[in-house]
């Protein structure tokens, strides 16, 4: 018998890193009808566009899909990769309530539905009532509507627009002249979207992705994305081509957003539903990497996407809502201006974003070394100092990527002797930061004095 045991040697592996959160990858959430029986996954990634064809091919997305993706993969500069996230149907098919209301007409009122982008009217005669306005709307969808997969009914004083199936689901808008009032009730949104949202961020394998947009351009899908979106930690880019945008309405979309101060929402304008306006935006402005480089939402110029035209009157009524859109810049597009609804510009969003996910992040693989270890961060001045020097090197990393101003961050930290019995029993640390955002420079104005000599 030996006595090698005498001899002991212990050799420990350090904690894997913490995953970090992903900031350069765009999601489309596509209709349930649009993917096919094959796309089983809730979240499926696209790192070539050749990966889109051959889903193409395949009947995994349909051309609608495939399109927003080429458009995405056309962007310069654009993202490496870039998700589809499958959105269920839901129970029951969509279905829109028009209710009006108000006393008789004077005549000539013209009142109006627009369906993915097709408008019903009808003309009010002299002492007409809101039930012949109804009426007349219901007449005149039945027309127009036709080709389309939606059924119009109602009675008396309503309008009545469902959806021949729980796949079916569209954009829509509705205005009346005075005496009469216009109401809108949504029975059903054809699609699961907070559900669906919530899923595809449950599993680490689909929730490497960060700000996403759809592919339906419905207004309750828009206001339910951004509902889920302000209690989760990613970024939503609604886009919407409701002519109420462009004037003094208040209960557009990107008004009931911007009286909702969200900060996680943006809403793009755009005239042609079947562009994937947003989805380019997202695609070539995360391709800057937040851990290296910062940059601004405006002035950006989307490849494929046609710059749209707007009067002074139209470009104010979007800019008092928050609402961005894509002018035309020096004879090209360009992204304007780059804010979420609360007013506040997009890039400040993902710089919170991007300090809290690597604060936290950081803090993580910070304990679970020193545990692993067998080993604790004792509370002391020098322990304190260890968990501070983390969050500092997070915040100096943040300046030199151009989030914040060159020293300007602070760790404020306690001394030990300081910290209440309560949080030392309770083994809690509390540290304070300040750091100055950077800004960026977007607008400029020069003035001159031009001097000419006389000749003599």
């Amino acid at each position: 018998m030996t006595i090698n045991n005498n001899v002991l040697v212990n050799v420990l592996v350090e904690s894997p890193p913490v995953a970090g959160a992903v900031f350069g990858v765009p999601a489309l959430a596509a209709n349930a009808g649009s993917l096919g029986v094959g796309f089983t996954e809730r979240v499926r990634f696209y790192e070539t566009a050749g990966a889109v064809a051959a889903d193409l091919t395949a009947g995994d997305i349909d051309a609608a899909v495939a399109g927003a993706l080429t458009t995405g993969f056309s962007q310069s500069p654009r993202v490496s990769k870039m998700a589809v996230i499958r959105l269920d149907a839901a129970a029951s098919p969509m279905q829109l309530t028009w209710t009006i209301g108000g006393g008789a007409a004077a005549g000539g009122e013209v009142s109006t539905i627009t369906i993915d982008g097709i408008e019903g009217s009808y003309t009010s005669i002299a002492a007409g009532t809101a039930a012949d306005v109804a009426a007349g709307l219901r007449a005149d969808l039945t027309t127009v509507l036709a080709a389309l997969a939606v059924t119009v009914s109602g009675a008396g004083v309503t309008v009545v627009v469902t959806g021949d199936t729980v796949d079916d689901v569209f954009s829509y808008s509705s205005s009346v002249l005075a005496p009469f009032t216009v109401a809108t009730a949504v029975d059903e949104s054809g699609l699961e979207i907070a559900s669906s949202l919530a899923d595809a961020v449950a599993l680490p394998a689909s929730a490497g992705w960060y700000a996403f947009t759809l592919q339906s351009r419905a207004d309750i899908h828009q206001l339910e994305a951004a509902i889920w979106v302000e209690a989760n930690e990613r970024l939503f880019l609604a886009q919407s081509s409701s002519p109420d945008i462009l004037t003094a309405s208040v209960s557009d979309l990107a008004s009931v957003l911007a009286a909702l101060n969200y900060q996680r929402t943006g809403v793009m304008y755009y005239g042609v539903d079947a562009s994937f306006a947003a989805f380019a935006w997202l695609c070539t402005t995360l391709q800057a990497d937040p851990d290296a480089v910062t940059t601004i939402w405006a002035y950006k110029t989307l490849e494929g996407v046609a710059a749209e035209a707007f009067s002074s009157t139209q470009r104010a009524n979007l800019d008092v809502k928050n609402a961005n859109y894509y002018p035309s810049f020096f004879g090209q597009g360009a992204t304007w201006s780059g804010v979420t609804a609360d007013g506040q510009k997009i890039d400040i969003r993902v710089t919170l974003d991007w300090v809290t996910a690597r604060s936290r992040e950081a803090l993580a693989s910070l304990l679970l070394r020193v545990s692993n270890l067998n080993r604790k961060i004792p509370y002391t001045d020098e322990g304190i100092s260890q968990v501070s020097a983390v969050v500092r090197a997070v915040l100096i990393q943040g300046e030199n990527a151009g989030h914040f101003t060159p020293g300007s961050s602070t760790v404020s930290q306690p001394l030990a002797a300081n910290v209440s019995p309560v949080d030392k029993a309770a083994r809690l640390l509390r540290l304070e930061f300040v750091a100055e955002l950077a800004g960026a420079i977007e607008l400029v104005t020069v003035s001159g004095f031009v001097t000419f000599q006389l000749s003599a």
